[in-house]
């Protein structure tokens, strides 16, 4: 009779007890906005999480985003066009991850520019790799492209000042260094 309640999905008595297998999240690391590269290592983190709220901090209000292709006109988007494309991969259920390889941080080419705030700094990653990978397989870009991110101090309590990122600018052909 016990067993028989069994069959019911109350479960038997008699059977050893199951274990449930729990899977723990994926541990997501972002890290602190504290420096101009910090800044960009958290916009990677937030792609590749495809973590839209995320990015959405990171990117200055004023963003401004350029895409100059060789022999195409430029594109340009702001910060809300960013966002809505990072949310466009994540509820894409055809994209079954993101990674972005900008190499070691002490590769990035430091750049100034006289039209720039003297608070801004700007950095270059040459030859970054983007891979996009989908169900029906890969997207890489991987050209002689450079990507330039230029970040700005914000300051949110005396003493606490967080980087967001103000521009960024991909070339391809990348310029020579």
């Amino acid at each position: 009779m016990l067993c028989a309640l069994a069959t019911l999905g109350v479960g038997c008595i008699f059977d050893p007890p199951k274990k449930t297998i729990i899977i723990p999240p994926k541990l997501i690391v972002y890290p602190p906005r504290n420096t101009p590269k910090n800044a960009v290592l958290y916009l990677k983190a937030a792609w590749e999480n495809r973590d839209s709220t995320r990015a959405d901090t990171v990117y200055a209000v004023n963003y401004t985003g350029t895409s100059s292709v060789e022999g195409v006109s430029d594109l340009t988007f702001g910060r809300l066009e960013e966002i809505r494309a990072l949310g466009g991969v994540q509820i894409a259920q055809s994209v079954t991850r993101v990674t972005f390889d900008f190499h070691d941080p002490s590769t990035w080419i430091r750049q100034e520019y006289a039209t720039d705030s003297s608070t801004w700094v700007a950095y270059s990653i040459p030859a970054p790799r983007i891979e996009v990978d989908q169900l029906s397989g890969s997207l890489v870009a991987d050209q002689s492209t450079f990507f330039e991110f230029t970040m700005r101090p914000y300051v949110v309590a005396p003493g606490d000042t967080l980087w967001q990122i103000v521009r960024w600018v991909e070339r391809n052909p990348a310029p020579p260094s």
